[in-house]
């Protein structure tokens, strides 16, 4: 059975008469990544600034390490890293300053902070920028001196808000690459994000939000499966499509939408069902006296679960 390292119920938090988090429980286990998904107003900064100790619930309990604790105190906090989305570092400091002096918050002997500063240059790729101002550094490295900065206490749970808006997609790969670093080490990590592929790529499980609530929480492949809705099949054909072949593919498959813009035949199935829609309609194409030219299965995303959910799109 899996161990819950962070165990929240019954949250609410309202900001004068809006209601932020609407009574939300949660639970997030040891060695896993949680997403919390949604647009943003949805909460789920909220939520996490309130897991994390920075916001104070109205209502409800968390417990932390299987124990009701006040995030805020100093056992809890040695044990918890923040990634804000903000620089939350000096940027009069270089690369090296920032981490030591955050290393020596946590009371870090000099030499243990030399030694952590070191190794988190490193790990974070940041070597060539040791002597450097924070100010000079591009967007994507100050979110990796962020990281460091937030990880010199080795954390056994990482909170990170939102870490790639704004990153170009070859830093945004790298930050991926190191949280799953920190996973396969043995950190638990919620992190905040309203990017589906980064949900789907890296999170365990994913917590759906709206409106201040939970709406659905289970794994990536699970909440697709049951709430992704239909794939759809899109084949391209060597000429326009004509009401003939329309009229004989849903003879064929009662019940099923058949779509067509010029040369090209669009159908949606059930995804459990894909592979021998596919069979039976390329042999009914090929009948008709007509060459496929090109075919593409479009599976459900976790775009079309929260729409399904929500009813609702995601927006920057």
């Amino acid at each position: 059975m899996a161990e819950s390292i962070l165990t929240a119920s019954n949250i609410k938090k309202s900001f004068g008469k809006n209601i932020a988090i609407n009574n939300v429980s949660i639970k997030v286990e040891r060695g896993e990544i949680l997403g919390l998904l949604g647009p943003n107003g949805a909460g789920k900064t909220t939520l996490a600034k309130i897991l994390v100790g920075l916001l104070k619930a109205d209502k409800g309990t968390v417990e932390y390490f299987g124990e009701k604790q006040d995030a805020r105190a100093g056992k809890v906090r040695e044990r918890i890293g923040m990634v804000p989305q903000e620089p939350s570092f000096y940027q009069s400091f270089t690369v090296k300053q920032n981490i030591e002096f955050f290393a020596s918050l946590y009371g870090s002997g000099n030499k243990v902070a030399k030694t952590e500063t070191i190794w988190l240059i490193k790990w974070l790729n940041l070597s060539r920028f040791t002597n450097h101002k924070a100010r000079v550094l591009s967007g994507g490295y100050k979110r990796l001196l962020n990281i460091a900065c937030s990880l010199v206490n080795n954390p056994d749970i990482i909170f990170l808000d939102e870490p790639t808006v704004g990153l170009d997609p070859k830093m945004r790969q790298t930050l991926w690459n190191k949280i799953n670093e920190l996973r396969d080490s043995g950190k638990t990590i919620l992190l905040t994000t309203h990017y589906m592929d980064e949900a789907e790529e890296l999170c365990d499980r994913v917590a759906m939000m709206s409106s201040g609530k939970i709406a659905v929480i289970d794994d990536p492949e699970n909440l697709i499966a049951e709430y992704g809705g239909k794939a759809v099949l899109i084949f391209k054909l060597n000429k326009n499509v004509e009401l003939d072949l329309i009229v004989k593919i849903k003879e064929a498959m009662p019940g099923k939408i058949v779509r067509n813009v010029q040369s090209t035949l669009i159908l949606p199935t059930e995804q459990s069902n894909v592979t021998p829609v596919i069979v039976k309609l390329s042999k009914i194409i090929n009948e008709a006296g007509y060459e496929i030219n090109g075919s593409l299965v479009k599976e459900p995303e976790l775009e079309d679960v929260f729409l399904n959910i929500t009813g609702k799109a995601i927006k920057e």
